[in-house]
């Protein structure tokens, strides 16, 4: 006999899933948003609990695998590509556990649930 999550339990975990999904999407979205305005000269208010402010890190642009091939087709020549392939094969694999979110469109109960995170 197969053991069946909680209801509750799934539903409440999609909800919260997508609702930080949403605010990750809106964060993102001020975020640039709030920078090319203080980029312009806008300052954070004062009297309130938080305060912005905008600062710039230096970093370089630079990508240590793109690196790597450009040493390993210098010193390989061809043979770069098989050394690659086989430091692949040969890595550790990790399992990683994975929970996807699948709405069962033959249930009626995510369909409503659908809807009302729609309307929301």
């Amino acid at each position: 006999m197969t053991k069946l999550l909680k209801k509750d339990t799934v539903e409440a975990y999609a909800e919260r899933h997508m609702l930080i999904d949403k605010l990750e999407r809106e964060e993102k979205k001020d975020r640039k948003r709030i920078i090319k305005l203080m980029k312009r000269g806008f300052e954070s208010p004062t009297g309130i609990a938080f305060r912005l402010q905008l600062t710039e890190q230096e970093r370089r642009d630079l990508s240590w695998k793109e690196e790597w091939q450009v040493l390993a087709r210098r010193f390989m020549k061809k043979a770069w590509r098989k050394e690659m392939r086989r430091i692949i094969d040969n890595a550790d694999i990790t399992k990683t556990p994975m929970l996807l979110i699948k709405p069962q469109s033959q249930n009626k109960n995510v369909v409503e649930f659908k809807r009302r995170k729609k309307a929301a």
